[in-house]
């Protein structure tokens, strides 16, 4: 990491914090704090960026690593029962190298599909802005925000309807016993979670003289886009879904609310409420924080009860710490007020799994509306995801 950016950064650190400190004694007004604050937050930002990038990157490679060893027992297992046979693999298929390549480099040409976009010429809000003859090239769009869930939690490719994955739900008892006396009887209990992916789809109009006319590469902006929004749509599923006709959230989930840890004060939280979420998970779990970036800038001057703040800035490519452990920005969580869970402390890889069954589709119909001369591309995909074990995934709530 920088070290100029470091320095830059808690050089504003410790100046926001100081200023919390007066205006918690009164000496310095409401509005010069939040001016204060908010300065702060644009240098630290920067660092915070790169921060969040190490710490995935770390998450990801200790998944990799636990997928790899599960998928190691798993051949040997099958070498075992099957001989040298080898069985087919979804993620041997051309649309999952190319989607795979796609989610781990971000650019949309390494989307091996044939696709054809959107919109219209005459009007400037569906398309028609990218047709005159002079343009700048470049378009202008904002930010899209996406959950990180999807590279913290277990993926999963199936090619069938669904799967069913077996549960342990309860644990045998063992006892001791005295010499010669007969020993106890007892099992484990098991069940079956069911993961049915579901379809997530987009119908997209455009004219032949979009196509035609465009002074951009029309048909990549278009699949970009489409890819952009499945992937904001499936991150809020992940933590607000019903789990109806789509994914089911980890906030929505019964067994991750009935076990929530309330905080201390009502409608707001401390850092010794953190302080005891994380111990609030069994030992053997690998937890991470995920709140969002509003919760995160008020978190950066909260000490604790003995005085110390657990925030604190990393240098060296480390990721930045709270508690000592890492945190990922997830803007699918809401702000901290009363009654809401705006923090999270989860082993997302153990907690929450998902379940693709394709890549990306794409249906070209130009027929349909041909006398207009008007083709419909409709894109679909088929996942969904799921809270597998409640027991890895901490919610803080907010006293009401």
């Amino acid at each position: 990491m920088d070290e100029k950016l470091l320095q830059e950064a808690q050089e504003a650190l410790s100046h926001v914090r100081g200023i919390k400190e007066k205006f918690d004694k009164g000496i310095v007004t409401e509005a010069a704090f939040k001016e204060a604050l908010d300065k702060t937050n644009a240098t630290l930002d920067a660092q915070e960026k790169a921060s969040q990038e190490a710490f995935k990157a770390f998450k990801e490679k200790e998944k990799e690593t636990d997928e790899l060893k599960e998928r190691a027992d798993k051949l040997e297992k099958h070498l075992l029962k099957m001989g040298s046979k080898e069985a087919y693999s979804m993620k041997e298929s051309g649309e999952y190298k190319a989607f795979n390549s796609f989610l781990v480099s971000g650019k949309a040409e390494d989307l091996a599909m044939l696709t054809k976009d959107i919109n219209r010429t005459d009007i400037i809000t569906e398309g028609g802005a990218l047709v005159p003859t002079m343009m700048f090239q470049e378009i202008i769009k904002n930010v899209t925000e996406m959950s990180p869930l999807r590279s913290l939690a277990r993926v999963t490719q199936i090619d069938g309807k669904s799967i069913d994955l077996p549960t342990r739900t309860a644990l045998l008892s063992a006892g001791y016993e005295g010499e010669t006396e007969s020993s106890g009887t007892s099992t484990s209990k098991y069940g079956i979670e069911t993961f049915t992916p579901y379809r997530q789809a987009v119908t997209v109009p455009v004219t032949h003289d979009q196509l035609m006319n465009s002074a951009f590469d029309f048909e990549r902006e278009i699949m970009a886009d489409v890819v952009e929004a499945f992937a904001k749509g499936e991150g809020n599923k992940f933590i607000n879904g019903t789990g109806i006709k789509s994914p089911e959230g980890i906030l929505t989930n019964a067994d991750v609310l009935a076990g929530a840890y309330t905080s201390a004060a009502s409608g707001a939280i401390d850092l010794d409420d953190l302080i005891n979420l994380s111990g609030q998970m069994k030992a053997g779990y690998n937890g991470s924080y995920s709140f969002n970036r509003t919760t995160n800038a008020l978190l950066r001057t909260l000490k604790a009860t003995d005085g110390h703040y657990l925030w604190q800035l990393q240098a060296g490519g480390n990721f930045n710490t709270l508690n000592g452990f890492g945190y990922v920005i997830d803007q699918e969580l809401p702000d901290v007020a009363a009654g809401a869970i705006p923090v999270l402390f989860a082993d997302f890889a153990k907690g929450y799994r998902i379940v693709d069954r394709t890549a990306m589709m794409m249906i070209r119909d130009d027929y349909t509306s041909k006398k207009q001369a008007i083709v419909e591309l409709e894109f679909m995909r088929w996942n969904t995801g799921k809270v597998q074990q409640a027991e890895a995934i901490k919610a803080l709530k907010v006293k009401a």
